[in-house]
């Protein structure tokens, strides 16, 4: 991204269709399928709000690792157990 010029409110910038894109949500240019030619000058991309909850996300960090932890956990209990001698349980 490149400024280009300043407003009273901010600034004026030229950015590139991938930045564009990554801004969107969307990996770069091509993955947006054509929407990011739907853009037009005046149209708002709530950078604030797509930043509030990257910053919000990294400060639950610690929560989601343990939450993660207890998941998997709990993944592990629900899988079956397997017996020691299958060949007597299994029927042949």
């Amino acid at each position: 991204m490149k400024i280009i010029g300043k407003t009273p409110n901010g600034f004026i910038c030229e950015i590139s269709r991938d930045e564009t894109a990554n801004l969107l949500g969307f990996y770069g240019e091509y993955a947006t399928k054509g929407k990011i030619d739907t853009l037009t000058p005046g149209d708002l991309i709530a950078v604030h709000a797509m930043y509030a909850n990257l910053y919000t996300l990294a400060g639950l960090r610690q929560k989601l690792k343990k939450a993660q932890g207890e998941l998997v956990e709990c993944a592990k209990a629900l899988e079956p157990v397997i017996p020691v001698i299958p060949e007597i349980v299994t029927p042949s």
